[in-house]
């Protein structure tokens, strides 16, 4: 407002005083007296103060404005201008900011009140006139640190627009420094939108300033020019962005600096953009220079030169991504675990990462990675491998081909080094991050460097990328990385970078398999000789091959292997296949069939994906090692033309099976050999002479025999044709000739062997020898021994129990005499009469061997068969004794009754028939009220008096007592074992060092609460006895084929119980012309005085043959197997250390969870050490228990081995069985091999034999221990006619028990007494008389119905006694067998309701059901939850919780795919409706946060 009169007019107090302070003469120009007056300063004056504060103020700006210096008063118009442009709160605040800066005490110093105005608060000077004298005096200073052109800037372009630029004196004052001004005035015009004004302002300025950081604001703060990028965008001047970044590259504008302070400042999302676009500006400028892509700094694959000759801007900006990837790597570092996980699934984090990549040179990348700190490569580590599961793959999905074009010219150029990568928005990507789409040379850049810096960085993230795009249906390199593009050959430059020892070509190959980037396999080819793998397999990339295997078997769960490991398994391949072109030529097809295959083939049967595979590298190494064994067998034979022939029917089937067809080599080769010196007349010869006694006794064996030979007078087939004429041959044209025409039967013939019989066997053979055709693609029909044997069962089946004299016939069949496919076709031949079949067989292994070997027969026969199972009706059931035990024990249960009746029992070892302990077992069930009164005592009841509580806990707590005592005394190795798979201890078998999977002690169950953590005591007892002989006498024949009889006296306790006769089986190559069976040859038997020198004589004993043969020491324990191996290792230098094979000196021992070492180990015992320097060759020595020299096949078929003698074996200890020491001998001379052996005892160990007045130590020292123990074991068999009967009477008992317990089970006190009294019984009866325990059973006063009164009609099926349901169902069911020492065996097996690792099922109270892995008692790992309601969730737990990744079903077709936490979808998942409407996003707490929606419906489960 326009004054209406003068100064002294409207204030004559200010105009006296200003007179009185400067003269009379002094005037205020008008202009002056204007301003304030039109900024109401002068109104207000009243005080003396305020009069004083005004005329000060008006003195400043009148010697401003009428100053002599032109450049003042220009300064002074735009000062007047900006103090009218801030409100009144704002000149409050400048002069804050002067009192802050200690400039006011200064700038008052020529005011009338000096100091103490300074004194006054902002506040009231705002209100009069010092305010603004103060600001004029503050500019006046600041204006005068400026450059003239930028006060010419600020007078020309700001001073008309002040009030649309500036609205805080902050802003006002920080523009005006020199250092800040372009910044701080560029920022207020884009705010004010005039953008242009604000480029021109960027242009004028310094390019040294414009590459710098400036600090301004208050509180001070760093600032970059590259804040003003985002600040255009958002302005909406997009060409003013770009313009302004063209005159930062103009100018060469760029410190590693101002981009740190960029990334702090403003939020990633606007610094990618702005750094992908600087980049590009440079490039393409560098670009028009003519600095192609061969001489730029940043070209990526080819064509480099030296740094010196780089354009200046190419080198400065090389810098951004190493600085952006610092800050990402700090940002990740600060965070705990769940605020990495967060931060990794954030969206402008992963652009970070992609721009890194996308930015950078995968050998300058490498090289700076390089020099960062260990636990900054190991936080890049985690981000990359976060980066390419989360991020990564889902733009590559969203790319595929035709979308990505691997062949795109820009891909071509950008990759061979022509053109640098740059960007260029599109119709479709206005910037580069406005959707998942990418251009082709866009995820071409990222994705070179991204395989360069892993493989750099640690391989098996690419591994991990590979497999989780695998798992997406993604065949990342396949549908990315064509072959022979350009794009392929610069990935592999840069792999082959980091993985010396390759060739280019080589790398092409490897580089595509997610197994080539396992830790082992890197790490053999960094640093293992290859050379001589390289000689043998030199021809059509052969030893590319060879480590493509290796990548692909590695890529599996178990084929993981460090260097060492993967080193000895080539060594063995290349060692096995040097000088031999057959074995070479055959591994190669192996390593082809091996690439070929579909991963479901090399998995276990009803495995799943994530499963181990059955075939590993050592696999492919036992394989070659058998091979070359096989090519020096029959090298110069006529056999050797069949071979391959063989061999390529292995690989004709699944890798699974391999390592057994191969194992099998040595006896298919061997039936070529011999099959046509067979004499048919000379088998019939070797049977009747080597069974004349046993004839002469038995007439009924020698009728069988005569039967046998009325229809088997000659060979199936003639063999004395050339060994190819047999894979030749028509089988089932050939054979049908031998079929005889079938005769109506007579009531005469009714139950003999007949021609219909004979038939039945013919086609057997014939199916037999079909299915050994399939396996080895050579027909091997049966022996003739085999076929005898055969037909001598069939006639005994025929003639039927009726007539029958004996229903037990035992044959003594040796060890590699094809005794499996005799049981199997004995097996069929029953099948085939109408009748069941249990085949018997207690070793596990074997059981599973042989199953699924003879499956292939049975279904060529169209017989049913199973395995454990009775209760499918199969007509044959391979199983175990001890199955058929606990079969029984469950028809019991079940009050279910046994027909077995027209079932033929055979045995498989004669070990099932004599009871070494005992003959019966009793079985243990849990008793959970025993196992809290276990965890009370364990916690606090030890110091109780147990007599202060009732009878039944008494007996628990002294029970725990004993077992206490007892543990202290049990020694690790001897007594038990550690299982550090599944983390647990199991007992060990004192006399066999067998492990004792399925046994139950008490002072096991305290061992495994005192050393492992949350462990609950299992407590269990007796609640069923089950006699062996009473479930076996119920079959209608029992039939048995055992490597040995047994001692007479065993043979007298079978014939006595089971009615039994027995006859011997030739050996094969007896039964062969000019050809007999070799024999052990007995080289030492000596007995030592203590176990001092045995050891020494034991070790001078190996010593003296380890140059000549193989080894195998057979010592009592596990302890003396770790002495006699150090002191072997002590003794032998060239045996005291590995090579690539394995150990030298060999520990042989069944460790729980390492049973693939062990076969291992089996497979490496005969093989010879790598040559020494004196370039003599040694073999390794073995040393084991009874584990390793029972049942395992030490194969060997080195000429110069038979002729030092063959395979040696010393034994330290003779067994208590003849069994067992027959078992010992058959390790060696197997099939045409001589075999030698050495005893080697302690005479301490057998004084009660040799003692004083008992037997001599002179003579056969093995024949008088062996006739002392079967003295011993006939006195023992002598002694179990009383637990014989006493067994049978519990047995009844346990029936009658579960019959009662099955209908009274409803009253709970009524039945809980009689539990306890039959318990009590159980525990107790094996120091009772048959008649005592029948009398305390009575006591019992049970009212029990005859036997059959409650069960149910039998049916006509397999079963032992028919049955619905399992009684464990609800119960954790354990992988495993049920084999435990007889008296303390468990049901439930060990890893019952409480022991819960490993594998397991388990049924809940609330009716859930859980199939998986467990871990310490929870659900863990990999498994299958169904609720009652019809819910079924497959995938993974963790801590007892759904956790991890897994699909969530619904009965009505909901289902959930994604990621878990704590029980509820949190992660990235997809949701599908009942209709099929689909969501993919993100999931937190089981709420959908973000995503994409396709279709309608609610978005939450």
């Amino acid at each position: 407002m326009r004054s209406k009169g003068t100064l002294r007019e409207l204030y004559p107090e200010i105009s006296s005083a200003y007179e009185a302070n400067f003269g009379p003469k002094s005037a205020i120009p008008p202009d002056v007296f204007l301003f304030f007056h039109e900024l109401h300063l002068l109104q207000t004056a009243r005080s003396e103060e305020e009069i004083q504060d005004a005329i000060w103020a008006l003195s400043v700006l009148n010697s401003l404005s009428h100053s002599r210096k032109s450049e003042a008063r220009r300064g002074t118009e735009l000062a007047k201008a900006l103090i009218v442009s801030l409100p009144r709160k704002e000149h409050e605040e400048w002069y804050s900011i002067c009192k802050r800066g200690e400039d006011l005490p200064i700038i008052l110093a020529q005011h009338p009140s000096g100091s103490n105005t300074a004194r006054q608060d902002p506040q009231s000077a705002a209100k009069t006139a010092l305010a603004v004298g103060v600001i004029l005096q503050d500019f006046r200073g600041r204006w005068a640190s400026l450059l003239g052109w930028q006060r010419d800037f600020l007078c020309k372009e700001v001073r008309s627009r002040c009030g649309e630029i500036f609205q805080k004196a902050q802003q006002v004052t920080d523009t005006l420094d020199r250092t800040c001004f372009s910044f701080m005035c560029a920022r207020q015009l884009i705010r004010a939108r005039n953008c242009t004004l604000a480029l021109r302002l960027l242009q004028a300025t310094p390019s040294e300033q414009l590459a710098a950081t400036l600090e301004c604001e208050q509180p001070p703060r760093k600032h970059s020019y590259f804040e003003l990028y985002p600040q255009l965008l958002k302005h909406g001047d997009g060409a003013g962005a770009l313009s302004f970044l063209n005159q930062l590259v103009q100018a060469g504008a760029y410190s590693d600096a101002s981009l740190a302070v960029f990334l702090s400042n403003e939020d990633l999302k606007e610094v990618l953009p702005c750094m992908l676009h600087f980049v590009s500006c440079v490039r393409e400028q560098q670009q028009d220079q003519g600095h192609r892509r061969g001489s730029g700094y940043c070209g990526f694959f080819a064509g480099r030169r030296k740094e010196k000759a780089l354009a200046p801007m190419l080198m400065k900006i090389s810098n951004i991504p190493h600085v952006l990837l610092n800050e990402l790597l700090e940002r990740y570092e600060g965070r705990d675990s769940i605020g990495k996980d967060q931060l990794m699934r954030d969206r402008a984090f992963q652009q970070g990462i992609e721009v890194v990549l996308l930015l950078d040179d995968p050998q300058i990348i490498v090289r700076a990675v390089d020099r960062l700190t260990s636990l900054k490569q190991e936080l890049l580590r985690l981000v990359l491998r976060d980066f390419g599961r989360l991020y990564f793959l889902r733009i590559l999905e969203f790319n595929r081909p035709p979308s990505f074009d691997a062949d795109a010219l820009a891909v071509e150029r950008l990759v061979s080094g022509r053109e640098l990568w740059t960007w260029t928005s599109s119709q479709g990507r206005s910037h580069y991050f406005a959707s998942d789409q990418r251009a082709s040379e866009d995820l071409a850049m990222v994705l070179c460097t991204f395989l360069a810096l892993s493989v750099f960085l640690d391989p098996s993230i690419i591994r991990h990328f590979l497999a989780d795009a695998h798992h997406k249906g993604l065949e990342l390199m396949d549908t990315f990385v064509p072959e022979n593009s350009s794009l392929e050959r610069a990935i592999a430059a840069e792999v082959m970078r980091h993985t010396s020892g390759l060739a280019l070509d080589e790398t092409k190959l490897l580089m595509r398999s997610s197994g080539f980037y396992e830790a082992g396999v890197q790490g053999y080819l960094k640093e293992a000789p290859t050379d001589d793998l390289r000689t043998v397999f030199r021809d059509e990339d052969g030893f590319a091959r060879l480590i493509l295997v290796v990548a692909r078997l590695s890529g599996f769960r178990n084929g993981k292997m460090d260097r060492h490991t993967l080193e000895s398994c080539l060594g063995q391949i290349c060692t096995a296949c040097q000088g031999s072109p057959t074995c070479q030529e055959l591994m190669v097809k192996l390593f082809e069939a091996t690439l070929q295959k579909p991963d479901e083939e090399f998995l276990a049967i009803g495995s799943e994906e994530s499963d181990p595979s059955a075939f590993t590298v050592a696999s492919v190494a036992g394989c070659s090692r058998r091979l070359r064994e096989a090519c020096d067998l029959v090298r110069n034979q006529s056999v050797n033309m069949t071979l391959g022939r063989v061999v390529n029917a292995f690989l004709d089937t699944p890798p699974r099976g391999w390592v057994p067809l191969f194992n099998s080599l040595e006896t298919v080769l061997f039936f070529l050999r011999f099959m046509e010196r067979e004499n048919l007349p000379l088998a019939y010869e070797k049977f009747e002479s080597e069974n004349a006694s046993i004839f002469a006794a038995d007439s009924n064996l020698r009728r069988l025999l005569s039967r046998t030979k009325k229809f088997y007078s000659k060979p199936l087939v003639d063999f004395s044709g050339d060994v190819a004429n047999l894979c030749n041959m028509d089988l089932e044209r050939t054979l049908s000739k031998r079929l005889l025409p079938e005769r109506r039967r007579d009531s005469e013939r009714k139950e003999q062997f007949d021609n219909a019989e004979w038939n039945s066997v013919v086609e057997i053979a014939l199916r037999a020898a079909e299915s050994m055709q399939e396996k080895f693609n050579v027909p091997m029909l049966p022996h003739h021994t085999q076929m005898i044997t055969l037909l001598m069962f069939a006639v005994q089946v025929c003639q039927g129990t009726a007539t029958a004299t004996n229903r037990t016939i035992l044959a003594k069949v040796g060890t590699g005499e094809g005794k499996s496919w005799i049981i199997a076709m004995l097996a069929a031949f029953v099948a085939m009469r109408g009748m069941f079949v249990h085949v018997i067989i207690d070793n596990d292994t074997l059981l599973e061997r042989d199953f699924s070997t003879m499956a292939a027969l049975f279904e060529k026969l169209h017989l049913s068969a199973g395995k454990r199972n009775f209760r499918e009706g199969h007509q044959i059931v391979y199983c175990s004794g001890m199955d058929v035990e606990v079969q029984a024990m469950k028809d019991m249960q079940e009050c279910r009754r046994a027909s077995t009746n027209r079932t033929v029992m055979i045995v498989d070892e004669v070990d099932s028939l004599i009871v070494d302990d005992k003959v019966y077992n009793c079985y243990v069930d849990d008793y959970d009220e025993g196992s809290e009164v276990c965890e009370w005592w364990w916690d606090d009841g030890r110091n109780d008096s147990p007599f202060d509580h009732p009878p039944w806990k008494r007996k628990i707590m002294e029970s725990c007592a004993k077992a206490e005592r007892e543990l202290r005394g049990k020694k690790e190795g001897k007594h038990y074992v550690t299982d550090y798979d599944l983390i647990t201890f199991w007992a060990l078998d004192e006399r066999t060092s067998h492990v004792l999977r399925a046994e139950w002690f008490l002072w096991l169950e305290l061992l495994r609460k005192q050393r492992l953590t949350n462990y609950n005591i299992s407590y269990s007892t007796r609640q069923s006895v089950i006699s062996k002989m009473s479930c076996f006498e119920s079959y209608s024949f029992i039939f048995g084929l055992t490597g040995s009889l047994g001692t007479e006296a065993e043979k007298a306790y079978t014939r006595k119980h089971f009615k039994a006769s027995h006859f011997m089986v030739p050996n094969f190559l007896d039964t062969c012309q000019g050809q007999t069976r070799p024999v052990p040859r007995c080289i030492l038997t000596e007995m030592t005085d203590d176990a001092p020198q045995q050891l020494d004589l034991t070790v001078n004993t190996a010593k003296a043959h380890c140059s000549n043969v193989p080894i195998l020491v057979v010592v009592r324990d596990q302890d003396r197997v770790q002495k006699v191996a150090e002191a072997l290792r002590f003794s032998l230098p060239e045996h005291a250390a590995s090579d690539r094979l394995g150990p030298a000196v060999v520990e042989l021992l069944d460790k729980p969870g390492q049973e693939g070492e062990f076969q291992q180990n089996v497979e490496i015992a005969t093989q010879p050490l790598e040559a020494t320097s004196s370039g003599t060759r040694y073999w390794r020595v073995t040393v084991t228990t009874a584990v390793g020299a029972r049942g395992q096949d030490y194969h060997i078929s080195d000429e110069a081995v038979d002729e030092n003698g063959g395979f040696l074996l010393i034994v330290e200890y003779v067994p208590d069985s003849e069994r067992e020491w027959v078992q010992f001998l058959g390790r060696t001379a197997r099939h045409d091999h001589p075999g030698q052996y050495a005893v080697i005892l302690n005479k301490r160990d057998y004084a009660h034999i040799f003692a004083a007045g008992g037997a001599p130590m002179t003579g056969p020292v093995v024949k008088t221990i062996l006739e002392y123990n079967n003295t011993a074991m006939e006195k023992k068999l002598m002694d179990t006619e009383k637990q014989i009967d006493r067994g049978r009477v519990m047995h009844t008992c346990t029936s009658k028990w579960w019959r009662w317990s099955k209908k009274h089970e409803q009253n709970k006190e009524e039945w809980q007494e009689r539990f306890s009294q039959w318990v009590e019984l159980c525990e107790k009866f094996e120091v009772q008389k048959p008649e005592e325990i029948l009398n305390n059973f009575a006591t019992l006063d049970l009212e029990v119905s005859p036997d059959n009164s409650d069960a149910e009609a039998p049916q006509e099926n397999n079963s032992i006694e028919n049955g619905a349901n399992d009684p464990d169902k609800g119960l954790i069911e354990r992988k495993g067998s049920l084999t435990g020492k007889p008296g303390r065996t468990s049901l439930r097996r060990f890893e019952g309701r409480r022991i819960q690792n490993g594998e397991g099922r388990r049924k809940f109270e609330d009716g859930r059901v859980y199939e998986g892995q467990w871990a310490k008692g929870r659900m863990n790992g990999n498994g299958k939850l169904v609720w009652p309601s019809g819910q079924e969730y497959t995938g993974q737990f963790k801590d007892g919780e759904i956790a991890g990744t897994g699909m969530l079903q619904w009965p009505d077709g909901r289902k959930y795919d994604g990621e878990w936490a704590r029980g509820k979808p949190h992660g990235r998942g997809s949701y599908t409706d009942a209709r099929g409407h689909s969501w993919k996003g993100i999931w937190t707490e089981g709420r959908k946060t973000s995503g994409e929606e396709e279709g309608e419906g609610k978005a939450w489960l």
